[in-house]
């Protein structure tokens, strides 16, 4: 990561198993009557939340690599929706129809924005 505090999943995760270190250091004294609290299914819950972080981790590359793909993909969008503006303008369309274009155009810049 390229901050300098973890945090989310990974963060509880390991929190979790923090946990369970020091509920299996009191060894036969932690005993609860609720077996959903009981050791064992305590460290099973563990391994499922670590199946499930790494599972996240690994959709989350994914969906990073996916992104940067479909970005780079538009990125000649720009260009063109402002020449096409530009384009619109210089004929005698109606103040709506560029109106229409000019919303559309960013609407499209800010969706780009916020994927970066």
């Amino acid at each position: 990561m390229s901050t300098a505090y973890e945090t989310g999943h990974a963060k509880n995760v390991a929190n979790f198993e923090n946990l369970l270190t020091f509920i299996s250091a009191y060894g036969a004294t932690y005993n609860p009557s609720n077996p959903a609290i009981q050791l064992v299914a305590l460290n099973t819950k563990a391994q499922e939340a670590r199946t499930t972080a790494e599972q996240v981790n690994t959709h989350l590359a994914n969906y990073n690599i996916a992104t940067a793909t479909r970005a780079k993909a538009f990125e000649p969008m720009q260009k063109l929706s402002t020449r096409l503006f530009n384009a619109l303008k210089a004929t005698d369309a109606s103040k709506q129809e560029i109106a229409t274009l000019k919303q559309t155009t960013e609407n499209y810049k800010d969706a780009e924005h916020r994927q970066s």
